[in-house]
């Protein structure tokens, strides 16, 4: 309950700065676990759940820190359909070689869970909105 109470607070952090720091082209992006990762404490907790290797988490994670602002932010990206929708190869995590089995053509789709939080940068504020009644933009009234 603790890490999804915090990574639901993260989530919306994630958002809410994405917004505010998108017309500085400032990136902000969080990844998320499309299901348990391949560690062995993680695979004793829940057996029989599938796995994914460590690699995938970590070739989506520097897939978000890397993009182009303008193009991947506001993103909650879950680590298997991030690499597979950029066309991202996943290498082993020494990045000699790509890892077997987990290439974007090998993903199936079918495993993916749905997007949860997305940001879509806003469309231009009328005019009307921004100065309404000659009101000063912050001032109450």
């Amino acid at each position: 309950m603790l890490y999804g109470g915090t990574k639901a607070m993260i989530d919306r952090m994630t958002t809410g700065a994405a917004m505010e720091l998108h017309g500085d082209r400032i990136a902000v992006n969080s990844p998320a676990p499309n299901r348990g990762v391949a560690a062995a404490h993680a695979a004793a907790a829940v057996p029989g759940r599938p796995s994914k290797p460590e690699e995938t988490v970590a070739e989506a994670t520097l897939a978000l820190v890397t993009a182009d602002p303008s193009v991947l932010t506001g993103r909650v990206a879950y680590s298997l359909p991030l690499p597979k929708e950029l066309g991202r190869a996943v290498y082993t995590a020494d990045g000699a070689a790509l890892l077997p089995g987990w290439q974007p053509d090998d993903l199936d789709e079918s495993d993916f869970l749905t997007d949860y939080l997305r940001f879509n940068p806003p469309g231009k504020i009328p005019a009307e909105l921004l100065n309404r009644g000659g009101a000063a933009p912050h001032q109450c009234r």
